[in-house]
């Protein structure tokens, strides 16, 4: 039962900035009139104008709102624990970060949360991220690649136990432009359902079954010395790789999964894994299985040596059981009975 004087006691806890959790919280509006970086923040009412501004004068467990708008920023996170917001409104309206050079977002603390933001980067990586915790949830970024080297929309640069989920990634068919890169010792990662295109050529006049794209690119690419990373239920479509994974030294443990994922219209290959699970003495423990290939006649094997000869090239390292329908791992729950 709600008793007199609740409404007004939320208000004052509203603009007070106290949660329950102990959370602080910054509000940041560049369309409000009143919008300024030499606001406090703690209220839509006198709200920072730039991320950046909140950024500044964050602290660990800080939480920032971010409302519809363009933000022209580079940003950098530097605290732990803090969490990026942007406000999802009805239509087309988001919170859009406009990259001005380097990465449009580096998070150089760990256990921080970014999520429900838009993030344009022409010539820069999307996102770079290091240290351990870090979640990328529920965002949309488009990356192009104006200058000939290497592009990440998100770059996990050992990043242990990092979480990217529910993400559009978009490289708009440039060359070189990699939709998720794990790399650079990054263990434990957990990458999906995530919908990522255009990272490269996808198919289209003379690609397909190992053929050579116009535009290199991968929606998913796995450093040498990551570990134990988890690639499952993500949509990749329209790339020059699905999954790649590097191949720069001495095989050895990875212990990686692509499970359950979906793969349509990638011109090279979806998956790319020349390590040996059968390895005599340091096998390298990636598994492939019960992936969606969406392509006519896609699991032949005319040789019968276990390797589909079409759009599949995973070394001695082949798909165990891909799916002969998309998503088809989910079948109706059992229901118990005669529990005591």
């Amino acid at each position: 039962m709600v008793s007199m004087g609740m409404g007004s006691i939320r208000v004052e806890i509203s603009e007070l900035s106290v949660e329950k959790s102990g959370w602080t919280t910054l509000f940041v509006d560049a369309a409000y009139a009143a919008a300024s970086d030499h606001n406090d923040g703690y209220s839509w009412s006198r709200p920072k104008k730039t991320i950046g501004g909140a950024l500044t004068i964050a602290e660990p467990w800080t939480k920032i709102y971010v409302r519809t708008g363009t933000y022209n920023e580079t940003l950098l996170v530097d605290q732990e624990h803090v969490q990026l917001i942007g406000v999802i409104e009805d239509g087309p309206n988001v919170a859009k970060v406009v990259a001005t050079g380097g990465a449009a977002l580096e998070v150089t603390a760990g256990f921080c949360e970014v999520s429900g933001l838009a993030i344009d980067a022409d010539g820069q990586h999307g996102i770079k991220a290091t240290m351990p915790g870090q979640k990328f949830r529920n965002l949309a970024l488009d990356i192009k690649n104006t200058t000939g080297s290497n592009i990440n929309g998100i770059w996990l640069h050992d990043a242990d136990k990092a979480i990217v989920e529910n993400c559009y990634l978009n490289g708009n068919s440039s060359a070189e432009v990699i939709g998720i890169l794990v790399g650079d010792d990054t263990v434990d990662a957990d990458i999906k359902n995530n919908y990522i295109t255009g990272c490269g050529d996808g198919m289209g006049a003379g690609c397909g079954a190992g053929g050579v794209c116009g535009n290199n690119g991968y929606a998913i690419g796995i450093d040498d010395n990551a570990q134990r990373v988890r690639i499952h239920e993500n949509i990749l479509i329209n790339n020059c790789v699905g999954v790649y994974f590097y191949k720069t030294g001495a095989e050895g443990y990875k212990g990686h999964s692509v499970i359950h994922n979906s793969m349509y219209e990638n011109c090279n290959y979806d998956v790319y894994d020349q390590y040996d699970p059968d390895h005599a003495t340091t096998p390298s423990g990636i598994s492939i299985r019960e992936n969606f290939y969406g392509y006519l006649n896609w699991y032949s094997d005319d040789n019968r040596d276990g390797r589909a000869n079409y759009i599949v090239d995973c070394g001695t390292n082949y798909d165990h059981a891909p799916l002969a329908n998309p998503r088809s791992w989910e079948t109706a729950p059992v229901p118990r009975s005669n529990i005591q």
